[in-house]
C-alpha cells in the first residue's frame, strides 16, 4: 500500500506470490543507521501479460523412410517452439512456424508451443502436430495387354493394357517407352497406348500411388523387326542422287540442326521436315551451298527431313534429344 499495510520484504529485489492479474506494490527507502524512512513510497507495477494462444496444426504427410514437414499458425508477434512430447520433453527446434522431421518409417506426434517474441510468454499448453506416413504400396499383381506391337508401330491403331487394382491406391503411374504414347487412362488401371517408334528395350509399366509411388510391375514388349510404315514409305521415296550431298550436324542434337546442302545446280532447295507417320510439320526453301539451322522448334523424337531439288529427292532422319 501507499501508507500503512504489511511489510512484504526488507531486500534490495522482490519476487512476487503467483498473480493472475497486474499488481501494484509500494517500496520505500530506509536508512540502516537511523531506520528513518523515505517520506514517501515509490509505485512498482508488476505487469501480467496476457498467454500466447496455443497454435493451430498443419499436419504432414509423406513416404515412409522419408523426411515430413509439419506447421503450425499463430498470431501476429508470436512463433512456435517445437517439443518431443506434450510436456517436458526435448526441445527439438525454436523460433520457426515450420518443422521437418528426422526420417519417420511410422505415424509420429510432435507439439507446437507459442511464444510471444516481445514477452516471451508461452501458450499454456502445446499443440500435437501429426507427420502421417504413408506405407509404399505393392505391384499390382497383374499387367496384361498385347506385347508383340510390331504389327501396330507406326500406325494410328493404339492397344490397351490393364492392371490389377491395388488396396489403397488412389491412382496408377504408368511408364511408357520414348517412341509411344498415352492416349487415354494416364492415371487409371487402364491406359490406350499408341506406338510411333519402337526400340529394343522397350517396356510398359504401372505403378499404385496412394501419394507415394508403390513398387513398379513391368511387361516387356516383343520390338524385333519393327519397322514404322512411315519410315518404309520414307525409305522407299529414297534415291541415289550425286548431284546433292548433304551434311546433317550434330546429329543426334538438344537444341538445333545445322542443314548443309551442296548441289550442282543453282535452284532452290525445298526442304520437308516429317514425323515418324509420315506427315509434313514445316517447310522451307534454302539456297544451295549454304549452311542453315533448322529443328530448333522441335519436340524431342525422330524426325525425316525430305531434300527435294527438281526431281531428286533425299531423305536424312534426324534425331532430337
Amino acid at each position: 500500500m501507499a501508507t500503512g499495510g504489511t511489510s512484504l520484504s526488507t531486500a534490495a529485489s522482490y519476487t512476487t506470490p503467483s498473480i493472475s492479474a497486474t499488481t501494484t506494490y509500494y517500496v520505500e527507502a530506509k536508512t540502516t543507521s537511523t531506520g528513518c524512512a523515505s517520506l514517501t513510497r515509490t509505485p512498482v507495477l508488476a505487469t501480467i501479460n496476457a498467454l500466447p494462444a496455443v497454435p493451430v496444426a498443419i499436419v504432414g504427410t509423406g513416404c515412409t523412410g522419408s523426411r515430413i514437414t509439419i506447421g503450425g499458425t499463430v498470431s501476429a508477434g508470436q512463433t512456435i517452439d517445437w517439443y518431443s512430447a506434450a510436456t517436458a520433453g526435448t526441445l527439438l527446434q525454436s523460433n520457426s512456424l515450420s518443422f521437418t522431421t528426422p526420417i519417420i518409417t511410422s505415424n509420429t506426434n510432435y507439439y507446437a508451443t507459442a511464444r510471444n517474441t516481445t514477452t516471451a510468454c508461452v501458450s499454456a499448453t502445446r499443440t500435437t502436430v501429426a507427420a502421417t506416413v504413408n506405407s509404399v504400396l505393392a505391384a499390382p499383381s497383374s499387367l496384361t495387354g498385347l506385347t508383340s506391337i510390331c504389327p501396330i508401330v507406326g500406325t494410328i491403331n493404339g492397344t490397351t493394357y490393364t492392371a490389377n487394382s491395388v488396396r489403397g491406391a488412389n491412382s496408377y503411374f504408368w511408364t511408357v517407352p520414348r517412341g509411344a504414347v498415352i492416349d487415354s487412362g494416364s492415371i487409371g488401371l487402364k491406359i490406350k497406348v499408341r506406338y510411333i517408334t519402337a526400340g529394343a528395350n522397350d517396356t510398359i509399366s504401372v505403378q499404385a500411388n496412394n501419394g507415394c509411388i508403390g513398387t513398379k510391375r513391368s511387361v516387356r514388349l516383343t520390338t524385333t523387326g519393327c519397322a514404322t510404315t512411315a519410315i518404309a514409305k520414307l525409305k522407299n521415296i529414297q534415291s541415289e542422287n550425286i548431284e546433292i550431298k548433304t551434311f546433317l550436324f550434330p546429329n543426334p542434337s538438344t537444341s538445333e540442326f545445322s542443314l548443309n546442302i551442296n548441289s550442282s545446280k543453282d535452284e532452290k532447295i525445298k526442304v520437308h521436315i516429317k514425323d515418324v507417320q509420315g506427315r509434313i510439320l514445316k517447310t522451307s526453301l534454302f539456297n544451295s551451298n549454304q549452311t542453315n539451322t533448322i529443328g530448333k522448334d522441335l519436340k524431342s523424337g525422330i524426325y525425316f527431313l525430305e531434300i527435294h531439288q527438281n526431281n531428286k529427292i533425299k531423305v536424312i532422319r534426324a534425331i532430337k534429344s
